[in-house]
């Protein structure tokens, strides 16, 4: 996998991820998730930006493609750190 992450202004960060993996190159039949040689393709694409200096946010995409369709994927997440005192 390969990353490239842009810095926009101090509070902005964007980001890119491509994947390329090759699983199961010898076909093992005992592999259960992945029973064929396969390759997964995919990206993902970010973006982190700091409200103040104790709150950030970090929203995330990505996308997966298998050979056979076994194991595409989508999906989306958003992440919200706050401090809090116990």
């Amino acid at each position: 996998s390969a990353k490239v992450e842009y810095t926009l202004d101090d509070d902005n960060r964007v980001s890119t991820r491509l994947v390329y993996a090759k699983v199961n190159k010898e076909s093992y039949p005992q592999n259960k998730i992945y029973p064929k040689s396969e390759t997964i393709k995919g990206v993902d694409l970010s973006w982190w930006h700091n409200f103040d200096n104790m709150v950030s946010t970090d929203a995330k995409v990505w996308v997966s493609k298998t050979d056979y369709d076994t194991s595409d994927d989508i999906g989306a997440s958003v992440m919200v750190t706050v401090p809090f005192e116990w």
